[in-house]
């Protein structure tokens, strides 16, 4: 049968299909947004120290009164951070609403990791559907993204582009419909993730790499044409939505990506260093070459803040091999001259964007968190594999059960890095501060994460982060110059933050090199992002001399 569309027909199954998969989008969004609904709203690490602060900063021009109230990332960059400021400002009396909103690209990227697993699991039914959303349910739920669904913390949204990008190139090259027109187009999308988030370059580093060596080293030379166009997409992406912040950066301390690499720029402004973090890398060869195990067994913050366990990677990885391994099987043993097929080059270009996303992340960072969207494809990467390993007819389901058990077994045994989050109430944000006067001079005295409070502040009131993990009291550099000169500088009242119990003696240590002391009895902050009695306001003067 066929349904009339403009005046032809289409096959009913196609309808069908289409309707199906419109079906599963709409429901893996409600299911994260039913979810986050339950959820307290943003109050994670990431979200006080700097998220909240950026958006509100960048929309504010704060640079002119404030010095780095956000620690080092005051420097980040503040794209996305804009738009989340915005939600933030819009929706803070609805709080419900604001998390479903947040939660939606978690819903899409489910369904992106749904379509890839999709295309490698045969022919289409009712059970292979069921394992495919399996298989994204298990991508989207892991240790690195579902702790920081509906917040600003999250990988997952700034990779939605990424993961749009490779999956219609999956696609494309299972059909061997390539052009350097595609590949520009799906560079053009990739290329947006990195603007958003620079620790998604490996993905997009993989995938440039999977392009070229997708049909083997006898065809590299047309792949490295459709690689170079495709890099070129993506650097046009990335300069169209970061050069306003790296000339801001080179022009303002002489380091574009400033303060990362500053031994390389050796910008005046702080030291010399790489000012990377390097608490989560391996610390063996035998650590680096097994790391995702001892995640995948053991519950351990060996990669993370906070403890946790999560077999995602691993599964993913050994997908990746059984892949590859497959992939260099049908190169040895196909005919001379025959093309692979798509399907096999798909997964090799599958298998080697993960393999080498991982390894760069491994190299580069080891923080889990960054590995949010890596994780997201995990289990569509795990079905792939077994699927080739076994097969894809529709007599063989041991595949599809495989999959399945693994999923059950990996998602039971989760331990989860629960962040931080507000406390439910009829705000999003729920701030009550003392009066602080127009001109008076914010001096966060401590390294704790203040700047989230600073849109609650008066718009003329000055803020300076004098105590942190970038500047402090007597250290090198012109920043600490300015938060000095800022400081002695300043006529009006002073006000300063501290959490004594987290930070006991640095806000004596603060108000001493300044020569400031507290001016009567301090005052609680009241907030649902906080605890009550944690964090100390108070009155500063200076010390009598």
């Amino acid at each position: 049968m066929s349904a009339p569309v403009n005046g032809g027909t289409i096959p009913a199954v196609a309808s069908a299909t289409q309707i199906r998969l419109l079906g599963w989008l709409v429901l893996l969004i409600a299911g994260f947004a039913v979810f986050a609904a339950t959820l307290g709203t943003d109050g994670t690490p990431d979200f006080k120290i700097y998220h909240h602060y950026n958006g509100f900063a960048a929309l504010h021009q704060r640079s002119a009164l404030d010095v780095v109230p956000a620690q080092m990332q005051t420097n980040f960059f503040p794209g996305l951070d804009r738009i989340y400021y915005l939600l933030f400002d819009a929706l803070n009396n609805q709080p419900v609403l604001l998390n479903m909103l947040l939660s939606v690209p978690y819903g899409v990227a489910a369904f992106l990791a749904f379509l890839i697993a999709r295309l490698f699991a045969g022919r289409p039914s009712v059970a292979t559907d069921l394992v495919c959303a399996a298989c994204a349910v298990l991508g989207l739920t892991g240790a690195g993204g579902l702790p920081t669904l509906a917040t600003t913390m999250s990988d997952i949204v700034p990779g939605v582009p990424f993961l749009a990008a490779l999956t219609v190139w999956l696609y494309l090259e299972a059909d061997n419909r390539h052009t350097v027109w595609s590949a520009l187009a799906i560079g053009l999308c990739a290329g947006l993730s990195v603007g958003l988030k620079l620790t998604l370059a490996p993905l997009f580093v993989g995938l440039f790499v999977a392009i070229v060596l997708r049909r083997g080293v006898s065809q590299v030379r047309a792949g490295a044409l459709q690689a170079f166009v495709f890099g070129l997409g993506g650097l046009a992406t990335f300069a169209f939505v970061d050069a306003g912040w790296l000339l801001g950066n080179w022009h303002a301390y002489g380091n574009p990506i400033f303060p990362f690499m500053n031994q390389v720029f050796k910008s005046d402004y702080v030291d010399h260093s790489p000012w990377s973090d390097l608490r989560f890398m391996p610390k063996t060869v035998k650590m680096a070459l097994f790391y995702p195990a001892y995640w995948a067994f053991l519950t351990t913050h060996l990669a993370i803040e906070l403890d946790m366990r999560d077999g995602r990677i691993l599964v993913g990885l050994l997908g990746a091999i059984i892949l590859l391994a497959g992939a260099l099987f049908h190169m040895v043993r196909r005919p001379a001259g025959n093309d692979l097929n798509g399907k096999v080059t798909a997964g090799l270009a599958l298998a080697l964007t993960f393999l080498i996303s991982y390894v760069l992340w491994e190299k580069l960072w080891s923080i889990y968190r960054y590995l949010s969207v890596t994780e997201t494809i995990s289990g569509a990467v795990l079905l792939a594999g077994l699927v080739q390993w076994g097969g894809a007819r529709p007599k063989w389901f041991w595949p599809l059960i495989l999959t399945t058990a693994t999923i059950v077994t990996v998602m039971t045994t989760t331990r989860y890095p629960w962040w931080s989050r507000a406390h439910r109430a009829d705000q999003a944000i729920a701030i009550t501060l003392p009066p602080l006067e127009p001109d008076a001079m914010v001096v966060f005295l401590d390294s704790y994460a203040y700047s989230y409070l600073v849109p609650s502040f008066p718009g003329s009131v000055k803020v300076v982060g004098a105590n942190n993990n970038f500047i402090r009291p007597g250290s090198w550099g012109k920043l600490q110059a300015l938060a000095e000169a800022t400081i002695n500088g300043h006529q009006g009242p002073f006000w300063g933050f501290e959490f004594p119990k987290a930070f006991p003696g640095d806000a004596d240590k603060t108000l001493a090199f300044y020569h400031l002391e507290r001016d009567g009895a301090c005052v609680p902050l009241v907030s649902n992002i906080e605890d009550q009695t944690v964090i100390n306001i108070c009155r500063l003067r200076r010390t009598q001399e």
